[in-house]
């Protein structure tokens, strides 16, 4: 942090100089000021702008990878809908797990949290039976979620 604030003691004391040439110690003690507030001011409106940018792309990164990780959960769904096979059961677990660990590690427990949850949401009805109905049932409810988490992520 002090080497940081040195740079900019060097950088603005270099742009006095220049502003100022031969009479550099020849100047009204407020234009210094307002050089150095339009210098500092600067340069944090740089870093404000920077930080958004970074934060929109980190958004933008993890709407990508949930809208993928939707995308396989709407694969294994179809699944449910296959006559004469079994509910896709492993799967299912498989990318559910997944995806809890990718929202925790990315967005927090919370996130996590909320995608294991069904609190708040409509309760469908299926013309599924057995097992297929549960599963169907399930990755309804997570795809629902991430949906949500899409929608909060603009």
């Amino acid at each position: 942090m002090l080497r940081h604030a040195r740079k900019l003691w060097w950088l603005i004391l270099a742009w006095l100089l220049a502003m100022f040439g031969d009479n550099f110690f020849q100047f009204n003690i407020m234009e210094v000021f307002a050089s150095i507030a339009i210098v500092i001011g600067g340069f944090f409106a740089i870093k404000s702008w920077y930080r958004g940018r970074r934060k929109k792309q980190v958004r933008q990164r993890i709407r990508a990878t949930l809208t993928n990780l939707s995308e396989e959960g709407r694969n294994i769904l179809r699944k449910c809908f296959e006559k004469n096979s079994e509910a896709p059961e492993d799967e299912t677990n498989l990318w559910a797990t997944k995806v809890y660990n990718y929202l925790e590690a990315n967005l927090g427990r919370d996130y996590a949290m909320r995608f294991e949850s069904h609190e708040g949401l409509p309760i469908g009805l299926t013309t599924l039976s057995g097992m297929h109905s549960t599963v169907e049932s399930y990755i309804k409810t997570r795809l629902a979620r991430l949906n949500e988490f899409l929608s909060e992520l603009v």
